[in-house]
């Protein structure tokens, strides 16, 4: 099979939410403390954290009368390997792994559930697997958590950091040497600027950048960042603390049966020390590689604004609000794919784990069907056999016989007479 003909990507159901079981809403009951002591009974705190599969089972567990389910929406999700992790709308932390003993069930199968105290929704999720660290922000504040667990760090340790409007990892760590480094980047955006800090065991403060605008988005590549404020992309350079405006953010909306979906910026990092950056372009948009700060490569064009973008290379997803992912490659520039995902899903965002993702597949099961390949060319077709001739009857007279004479030898060619023998 042609490798044209097998597309990159495929649409795959990781996780199932049956009656709201794996999300329900925990507003009448108490928020678990993310300060709560080391000698406090784990088993209990477990117990309540993961609950039970309704609303009821969680009242009776605190004592309080059951509430009224609200409907909790996926905010967020990150992954790696078989750890899938999703934020929600009431402040809910699900943790899944993915189930390896029974094929028919859900992929992913629910470890582990928690809640943060502000009982906002979670707008982030990012892991750092080589640490065992992940960040999640929720109303301003960005907690810290362990790996796989969700097990809370404590305080001690890392403090909750407040009045954070984005936060941005060094993605060089990644994409550079990712088993090689003990720590990795932070930039913690808030009203005043953005904060340099470094991630160990601890979080050790390095140095502020004071800017002159809010950053909305970020991200970061070593000494370089861009940033999208309300109005402008901005490249930054750290170890300058200079900031250039570079274009103005996309400001075409979306409308289509009624629904109006603002635009809303993007950026990725796609490769070394090189950003894609989303922008107006005439009717729809285009997308815009820039490395070092400076146009690389060409462009690409999408029909609407994306809501989100993610890459997975030598391909850039990016999800339209139509309802389609389109998928580019980075090489060509060209659409190699065009994923239509169902509208009831309500596709907000999208993610790429660059730890990969286990997941089974249907699709490539039918991918993967015995099909009869000829690998040996075949033989040359064998001339036909010219028939053999008939015997002559043996009563015919034979040569030399009485009756006729042999016929006489053909004359030896006239030349030069052969060498004697010795």
């Amino acid at each position: 099979m042609d490798k044209s003909q097998v597309p990159p990507f495929q649409l795959q159901p990781l996780v199932t939410f049956q009656q709201q079981e794996d999300i329900i809403n925990l507003s009448d009951s108490p928020a678990p403390s993310l300060r709560s002591s080391t000698n406090a009974p784990q088993n209990a705190l477990r117990a309540f954290i993961s609950g039970s599969g309704s609303a009821r089972g969680l009242a009776n567990l605190t004592g309080a009368a059951p509430a009224v389910q609200e409907k909790v929406e996926i905010r967020c999700a990150e992954a790696f390997e078989s750890n899938l992790y999703i934020g929600c709308s009431d402040g809910t932390l699900l943790w899944y792994t993915l189930n390896e003993s029974d094929s028919a069930a859900n992929p992913y199968i629910l470890q582990e559930k928690h809640t943060l105290p502000s009982r906002k929704a979670v707008s982030r999720i990012a892991l750092i697997p080589r640490l065992s660290k992940a960040l999640v922000l929720s109303d301003g504040t960005l907690y810290f958590f362990l790996l796989p667990s969700l097990e809370p760090i404590p305080i001690s340790l890392i403090n909750h950091i407040r009045g954070v409007l984005t936060f941005a990892l060094d993605d060089a760590d990644v994409f550079a040497h990712p088993e090689d480094v003990d720590a990795t980047g932070l930039c913690v955006l808030t009203r005043r600027g953005v904060g340099l800090w470094s991630l160990r065991e601890r979080l050790l403060p390095i140095k502020e950048v004071p800017l002159p605008y809010r950053g909305l988005i970020a991200k970061r590549y070593a000494e370089h960042m861009f940033i999208a404020s309300e109005e402008l992309y901005h490249f930054v350079d750290l170890s300058s603390s200079q900031s250039t405006e570079f274009a103005p953010i996309p400001t075409n909306q979306y409308s289509a049966g009624g629904v109006v979906v603002p635009p809303r910026p993007s950026i990725i990092t796609v490769a070394q020390h090189e950003f894609l950056i989303a922008l107006d372009g005439g009717a729809g948009a285009m997308g815009l590689f820039l490395k070092n700060g400076d146009p690389v490569r060409g462009t690409l064009e999408w029909e609407h604004l994306p809501r989100a973008l993610a890459v997975d290379w030598p391909y850039v997803s990016a999800l339209l609000p139509n309802g389609t992912v389109v998928v580019h490659s980075i090489e060509t520039l060209k659409v190699v794919q065009t994923v239509d995902v169902p509208v009831s899903l309500g596709a907000r965002t999208m993610s790429s784990s660059m730890d990969g993702l286990y997941a089974p597949s249907t699709a490539n099961n039918r991918n993967l069907e015995l099909v009869t390949m000829q690998i040996i060319p075949p033989f040359p077709e064998t001339p036909p056999e010219e028939p053999e001739p008939e015997e002559e009857d043996s009563a015919a007279p034979q040569s030399g016989s009485g009756l006729t004479p042999p016929p006489s030898p053909p004359p030896k060619p006239a030349g030069k007479a052969a060498p004697p023998a010795f």
